[in-house]
């Protein structure tokens, strides 16, 4: 956005009103301002590029939102979403594999939600059976990718584990993505002696993320920090 520009819109953030091109009537606004960025205003204000009046003017709350390779718990329900929207939009029950989803977990997807959403909708269209497979992927996404067993798992299984015995109990996706959560929760607050603060460190999630889950899971989780 030009320094002209942003000086019209600070004025219209001011005053709360704003006047059409070629137009002389004073329209009124009643209106709540969203703004989203990722670039560094306060350097780009060192810079001249933006203004420091319009920054304060913007800048009431703010929330800060971590890439989604910091938000590991996040992939699981981003997946099991995309893949109920793609069902209902090709008409076609399709899931994941082992490997395939591990892989998602791993990669850094610098592209974020848009990045996974496209490559799970590649990999949707291209299945040939009721699970996507690392070969329905880009390959541009997949070159280089080092073979890991696909029984492997996620967690390591240990006692007061909640993902100890079978990995997987059936199919049921909300389920497992449920009992993963709950794992990795569990092993973030016994790593961290139950200091919450250095848990989200280690989660790599928001605040935020890790109080509604901690909420959510309340009882499964007592079950094993309170052993």
């Amino acid at each position: 956005m030009s320094y002209h520009l942003q000086a019209k819109l600070l004025r219209v953030l001011q005053q709360k009103e704003l006047v059409r091109v070629g137009g002389e009537e004073i329209i009124p606004l009643d209106v709540r301002v969203i703004a989203a960025t990722n670039q560094d205003l306060e350097s780009m204000i060192q810079q001249n590029t933006f203004r420091e009046d319009l920054y304060y003017r913007i800048n009431g709350i703010t929330f800060s939102i971590p890439p989604l390779r910091e938000r590991k718990m996040d992939i699981d329900i981003l997946i099991s979403h995309f893949l109920k929207e793609f069902s209902y939009k090709y008409n076609k029950e399709v899931g994941i594999s082992k490997e395939a989803h591990a892989f998602l977990l791993n990669h850094p997807l610098p592209g974020n939600v848009r990045e996974l959403r496209n490559v799970l909708e590649h990999g949707f269209v291209l299945a040939e059976t009721n699970e996507i497979e690392m070969d329905d992927f880009p390959k541009s996404l997949t070159a280089g990718h080092m073979e890991q067993p696909s029984s492997a798992p996620l967690l390591k299984k240990e006692e007061n584990d909640p993902l100890s015995g079978a990995f997987f109990d059936g199919l049921d996706f909300s389920e497992n993505i449920k009992r993963v959560e709950i794992a990795l929760i569990v092993k973030a607050l016994t790593k961290s002696n139950n200091n919450r603060s250095k848990a989200i460190k280690m989660l790599g999630i928001s605040r935020q993320s890790f109080y509604e889950r901690l909420k959510k899971y309340e009882k499964e989780i007592a079950q094993y920090t309170s052993r």
